[in-house]
């Protein structure tokens, strides 16, 4: 049996607990100080906002899993590890009701690693890369672009009805412009408001 080298022990360790949906298994993996980001993560995250961050993720995919298609150094005490995460929205994500569509998305974890005593290594900082457009896209929602300045993303459901051409043919400016906003408690209204939006649409 070979044994592994501590920075490759860590890593596995790492991913296999992501893999178990294990928060406290991750949050072992790392120093006290060590960090976690991602282009979601919305910036560094450790302790406790690492641990939201991830039941917040296997809430929305309970089935979520990585697979390592590609581990190796990258660097002094930094390892490389490419990945394929696959997962089922079974549950909601960003207060939408499930899909039930399955995502699999291609990224890859950069991992600084820091050796501990007795050879047994901690990770310091996790930087992870993948394209952010694919889950949503895949899960079959709008994603729109907006400068910071205009304010914060809302997420819902929307529908729409458009007219603009008139009896010629001819393009038309719209005569009326209106929006309205209904926020819905549960997966079952939200489900009605768009039966009965449909019908007045």
């Amino acid at each position: 049996m070979i044994e592994m080298e501590p920075h490759d022990k860590c890593v596995e360790q790492y991913f296999d607990a992501w893999n178990r949906r294990d928060a406290d298994a991750v949050l072992s993996t790392f120093t006290a100080g060590g960090t976690y980001c991602d282009p979601t993560s919305g910036g560094r995250l450790r302790g406790e906002a690492l641990k939201g961050y991830m039941t917040g993720l296997w809430a929305a995919f309970p089935d979520l899993s990585f697979e390592i298609a590609s581990k190796g150094p990258a660097g002094d005490n930094l390892m490389a590890a490419q990945w394929i995460m696959r997962g089922t929205n079974h549950g909601s994500m960003m207060g939408l009701p499930p899909t039930g569509k399955s995502v699999t998305v291609a990224g890859a974890d950069f991992i600084r690693v820091a050796p501990g005593k007795n050879q047994e290594a901690k990770i310091q900082s996790v930087d992870g890369y993948f394209d952010s457009r694919a889950v949503p896209e895949q899960l079959g929602l709008q994603v729109l672009v907006q400068p910071k300045e205009i304010g914060p993303f809302a997420f819902g459901n929307a529908t729409r009805a458009s007219i603009g051409k008139n009896v010629t043919g001819k393009n038309v400016k719209p005569g009326a412009f209106s929006i309205t906003v209904l926020e819905a408690r549960s997966p079952e209204e939200i489900q009605a408001i768009e039966r009965q939006s449909a019908g007045i649409v």
